[in-house]
């Protein structure tokens, strides 16, 4: 799989109060090559000489709590790539759900328009000819005007929007705060991120055995999920977690609430999902499991 490369320029965003008249300007020209980045993925990021560089992840800039306003861009894929790719996220609430905007060159030269949406609600909102063959290595300006569920985008110096979009379905982030730990490539730190939750909650749609289950309940920590694929041979309901009816939402919330309903209930919870693992996934009965079904002596 090939890696994606994307060179930003500087950002500009300019944010509106609800009522239009208070306005502020953000602003990054990527002077500061000691900057701490906000990245999301196990690719790279840095900034040198002036200009922003990913490679196959990417980085959060702003506050997630901006709802209204204009952001603008310029960006270049790299001289040498076989064609030109620059997507950038946008009114993000989370890695999950956000908007996403993109040029694609190559055979068809379009204009993208997207929301990616958590459970299902993901949905491209426009496509459109560019109107010019992208070129790598040269720069491109986008510009996006968000005010509530409408969308603007113009590419380079264009007066009139090249793209005017009205979401039907947005989606309203949570009112809760939410900390991304980044990617843990190490047990120890996956150990202390599992052991700092009160519940882990799954919300694959299809999945066998899902590891992070085993690795969240050997930690103490109750879990809920789908009654799906092999998340049934992991939580019991209501002894180690709870399964929620396949792709109902309401009854995954139901399941996240009866967690911390009764707290000596949550505590033995949390002593089952321990117990459940040491009988059931420790290393020794795995292995016994293993050699019982190769007739191995």
């Amino acid at each position: 799989m090939k890696k994606l490369y994307l060179f930003l320029g500087a950002a500009t965003c300019l944010l509106a109060s609800a009522s239009g008249y208070e306005r502020s300007e953000w602003k990054n020209n990527f002077s500061n090559q000691k900057e701490t980045l906000n990245i999301v993925g196990r690719g790279e990021c840095s900034v040198t000489n002036g200009v922003f560089r990913s490679k196959g992840s990417y980085a959060c800039f702003g506050n997630p709590e901006w709802k209204n306003y204009a952001v603008s861009f310029k960006a270049r894929a790299p001289k040498d790539a076989e064609q030109v790719q620059i997507w950038a996220g946008f009114r993000a609430n989370n890695r999950f759900d956000r908007y996403v905007v993109g040029i694609k060159g190559g055979l068809q030269d379009d204009l993208y328009l997207m929301r990616m949406g958590y459970m299902g609600t993901d949905e491209f909102l426009g496509i459109r000819p560019l109107g010019f063959h992208p070129v790598p290595g040269q720069w491109y300006k986008l510009k996006v005007e968000v005010c509530g569920s409408r969308i603007r985008v113009f590419v380079n110096d264009e007066k009139k929007p090249h793209m005017d979009i009205v979401d039907e379905k947005p989606f309203e982030g949570l009112d809760i705060d939410v900390h991304f730990t980044s990617y843990l490539s190490d047990d120890y730190s996956m150990i202390l991120v599992y052991n700092a939750s009160d519940v882990f909650v799954s919300s694959s749609l299809a999945d066998n055995y899902p590891n992070v289950i085993v690795e969240a309940m050997s930690c103490g920590v109750p879990c809920v999920g789908f009654d799906i694929g092999g998340i049934p041979d992991l939580i019991k309901h209501e002894i180690t977690g709870y399964l929620a009816k396949y792709k109902k939402s309401s009854d995954l919330t139901k399941g996240i609430e009866w967690i911390f309903e009764d707290a000596s209930r949550y505590h033995q919870l949390t002593l089952n999902a321990r117990n459940f693992i040491v009988n059931h996934c420790s290393y020794g009965k795995v292995l016994t499991l293993h050699r019982e079904l190769g007739n191995i002596q």
